[in-house]
C-alpha cells in the first residue's frame, strides 16, 4: 500500500502559511527602537509631504529604498509602526519572488518549500524593519525573476515586455544602493548573455542594457540640476572606496565560512555532471540554476566588504545553495510522504533554532548571566524600556529617561506652533516633526552622520544657519563610542551660540549615547 503523500497545491498551503505566518510576526509585539531606524523614518516622511529629493534634501542614495515605506505612510499614516507593515510586505514579496524563481527552474515542490523556509529562516526573518541593503536585493530578486520569465516562456505575447519590467527592477535596485544594483545589472546580463548560447538572439542583450539605461535616464535627468552627483557618492572628499583587494581577501580567508563550504560542494557537483557535458548543457534550466546559485554566492562575498553594517544581512546565499544541492543530490527520498515532510521541516527548525531562540530568549526573559572571566559593563541606567504613548511612535520602546525628555520638548512653550517653527533636529527622535507638527528643514541633509550623509560642505552651512539664529531649537546628539558620528564642529557653534536647556539619554541599546537641546539665547 503506497504512503500518503502531501499534493503540490497542498505544498504551496503549507509554504504560504509560513511565508505569512513568519512576516507577520513583529507586528504583534512591542519592539525596542533600533539604531538607524530614523533614517527610514525621515526619508519616507520627506516624501509622505511632497518633499523632493536632491533639491530639499540630500543623501548619498537614491529614494528606491523609500518607496514602499512612503506608500505605507500615504496608506496608514506616517508611524513607525507603518514601516513595520511597509516590511511584512516586503518579506512576503521577496519569498514569493523566491519561490517563483525556483518554479521556474523545474525545482520540485518540496524542495521549494523547504528552500523558502530556509530563505525565511536565514534572512527575511531577520528584517522587522525597512532598510536599504534588503530593499536592493529585493529590488534585484524580482529584476532575476523576469529575466527568467523571458528565458523560459518563449512562446508568451508578454516576452519582450519581461525584460522592460527586469530592466526597472535592476534600475530600482541601483537606484536603493549601488552595489547592489551594479551587481543585479552584471547579473542579469550574464543570464540573458548565457541564453545567447541556446536562442542565437543578440536582441535581448541590447534592449536589456538600453531599456536599463533609459530607465536611469528618465528618472535622474531631473535631478541633476540640484547636484545629484554629488549626493550619489560621487567622489565627495573624505569620500573614499571601499574596493580594496585586501578588505576582500580579510573576508574571503579570514571569514565566510559558509560561503566557501558551498562553493566547494558546488564545484563537486558540477565536476560530477561535467562527465558528460552534452548532457549537462543540454539540460537548459538546470545550467541556469548553477549561475544564478554561483553568482548569488559570490555576490555575498561582495557585498559583505561593500555593505558591512548592520552585519549578518547577507544571508540570502544559504536558500539558493541549499536549493541547488538538495535537487542535485540524489538522496532517494521521497520530501513530500506525510512521515517524512514534518520530520524535514523540524529539522530545519533546529538548524536555524538560534534565531529563534535568541527572540524567544527576549520575550521570555531568559538569561544566562555574564559569561565565566568576563566583567559585566556598566551601562548608564536609564531606566526600563517604555512606550511613548505618541502615535508617530507607536510599538515602538525607549529609555524612560529617553521619553521623558521626549515629552519635555513637547510641553516647551517655543512661541511659535505647527510650520512656523524652525527645528534643526540632529538627532534620532526625527518622528517629532510630527508630534509637534513642523517641516523638517530643507537644503540640507537627510541625516546627518559625517562622512557618509553630510561632508564639510554641509557642515559649514549648517554651522551658518545656526550663527545667523535660523533654529528656534536644535536637538543635537552625542554618541561617545563613535569618532565623529554628528559633527563636533556643529556642536562647538551650538553651545557658543544657542543656550543648553535640556540633556537626556538617546534610545540607543550602548547608553552611553545622549540628545542635547538647544534654544535661541
Amino acid at each position: 500500500m503506497l504512503e500518503s503523500r502531501f499534493s503540490e497545491r497542498q505544498l504551496f498551503f503549507i509554504e504560504f502559511f509560513f511565508i505569512i505566518a513568519f512576516s507577520i510576526f513583529p507586528l504583534f509585539f512591542t519592539l525596542p527602537f533600533r539604531d538607524n531606524l530614523y533614517l527610514t523614518w525621515e526619508g519616507s516622511y520627506r516624501l509622505y509631504l511632497g518633499q523632493v529629493p536632491f533639491k530639499d534634501f540630500g543623501m548619498p542614495l537614491g529614494f528606491g529604498f523609500f518607496i514602499f515605506p512612503t506608500i505605507f505612510f500615504k496608506i496608514f499614516g506616517p508611524f513607525l509602526s507603518s514601516l513595520l507593515k511597509a516590511q511584512f510586505l516586503i518579506n512576503v514579496l521577496s519569498l514569493l519572488s523566491f519561490r517563483t524563481i525556483l518554479k521556474t527552474l523545474n525545482v520540485k515542490p518540496a524542495v521549494i518549500l523547504f528552500s523558502t523556509l530556509v530563505f525565511c529562516f536565514s534572512y527575511t526573518f531577520i528584517f522587522f524593519w525597512p532598510w536599504y541593503n534588503n530593499t536592493a536585493f529585493v529590488f534585484e530578486l524580482f529584476a532575476i525573476q523576469f529575466v527568467l520569465h523571458y528565458i523560459f516562456q518563449e512562446k508568451s505575447k508578454f516576452r519582450i515586455g519581461f525584460l522592460f519590467f527586469a530592466s526597472v527592477f535592476t534600475f530600482l535596485s541601483f537606484f536603493t544602493k549601488q552595489d547592489y544594483g551594479g551587481l543585479a545589472f552584471f547579473f542579469c546580463l550574464s543570464l540573458i548573455i548565457l541564453n545567447l548560447f541556446y536562442e542565437r538572439k543578440i536582441a535581448p542583450i541590447l534592449i536589456y542594457v538600453g531599456a536599463t539605461f533609459l530607465t536611469g535616464f528618465i528618472v535622474i535627468k531631473p535631478f541633476l540640476k540640484y547636484g545629484f552627483g554629488y549626493w550619489f557618492n560621487y567622489g565627495q572628499p573624505p569620500h573614499q572606496s571601499r574596493l580594496k583587494s585586501i578588505n576582500f581577501l580579510n573576508s574571503f580567508l579570514g571569514e565566510s565560512h559558509w560561503e566557501k563550504f558551498y562553493i566547494l560542494i558546488f564545484i563537486i557537483i558540477i565536476l560530477y555532471k561535467l562527465k558528460d557535458i552534452s548532457a549537462f548543457f543540454k539540460d537548459k534550466k538546470a545550467v541556469f540554476f548553477a549561475l544564478i546559485t554561483i553568482g548569488i554566492i559570490a555576490e555575498t562575498l561582495i557585498t559583505k566588504v561593500t555593505s558591512r553594517l548592520p552585519s549578518d544581512t547577507t544571508t540570502y546565499f544559504h536558500a539558493f545553495a541549499f536549493a541547488f544541492f538538495l535537487t542535485n543530490i540524489n538522496l532517494n527520498i521521497t520530501f513530500e510522504k506525510i512521515t517524512v515532510l514534518p520530520i524535514f521541516i523540524l529539522c530545519l527548525f533546529l538548524w536555524w533554532s538560534a534565531m529563534f531562540w535568541k527572540y524567544a530568549g527576549r520575550i521570555l526573559k531568559i538569561s544566562d548571566g555574564p559569561a565565566i572571566g568576563v566583567k559585566d559593563e556598566k551601562k548608564a541606567d536609564n531606566g526600563p524600556w517604555i512606550l511613548t504613548g505618541l502615535k508617530s511612535f507607536g510599538k515602538v520602546s525607549m529609555p524612560e529617561k529617553t521619553v521623558e525628555g521626549l515629552h519635555k520638548i513637547l510641553k516647551m512653550d517655543l512661541g511659535k506652533k505647527g510650520q512656523d517653527l524652525k527645528i534643526l533636529n540632529m538627532s534620532e527622535l526625527t518622528p517629532l516633526s510630527y508630534e509637534l507638527k513642523y517641516t523638517p528643514v530643507t537644503d540640507l541633509p537627510l541625516w546627518y552622520h559625517l562622512n557618509i550623509g553630510m561632508f564639510d560642505k554641509q557642515v559649514n552651512e549648517v554651522n551658518q544657519r545656526i550663527l545667523n539664529n535660523e533654529f528656534d531649537l536644535v536637538l543635537f546628539e552625542e554618541v561617545p563610542s563613535l569618532d565623529n558620528f554628528y559633527p563636533e564642529k556643529t556642536r562647538d557653534v551650538l553651545r557658543s551660540k544657542y543656550k543648553l536647556i535640556d540633556t537626556f539619554p538617546s534610545p540607543r541599546k550602548e547608553g552611553d549615547s545622549f540628545i542635547e537641546v538647544y534654544q535661541k539665547n
